[in-house]
């Protein structure tokens, strides 16, 4: 089964990479933090280990991020302690996560 994930994972990924560059010369922000997008630097304040995380919440746009809102704040409140990651694939919902909840979760795209 891993085998054919990866077999998947290598023939898709041209699709992938072409769609990005297509968003990206409509859109020229889509070229930011690139590496993040393959799973590399993410982006996280002072390069610190992903894995001390507890919570991780994926908002693919705008509209998920404002659906998680209330979960994201919920967390927030129950448990201060734990840091929150919040991953998101357009530039939109990047800029709608730092606006809204600034340096209070971390924020990579995904």
């Amino acid at each position: 089964m891993l085998t054919l994930y990866r077999l998947l994972l290598y023939l898709f990924f041209p699709v992938v990479l072409v769609r990005l560059l297509y968003r990206a010369t409509r859109n020229s922000r889509y070229f930011e933090r690139t590496p993040q997008r393959f799973g590399y630097q993410l982006g996280i304040p002072g390069n610190q280990a992903v894995q001390g995380y507890k919570f991780w919440i994926h908002a693919v746009s705008v509209g998920e991020v404002n659906a998680a809102m209330p979960l994201v704040r919920y967390l927030e409140s129950e448990y201060p302690d734990c840091r929150i990651t919040v991953t998101t694939m357009t530039p939109t919902g990047s800029d709608r996560v730092l606006r809204t909840f600034g340096n209070s979760v971390d924020h990579c795209y995904l």
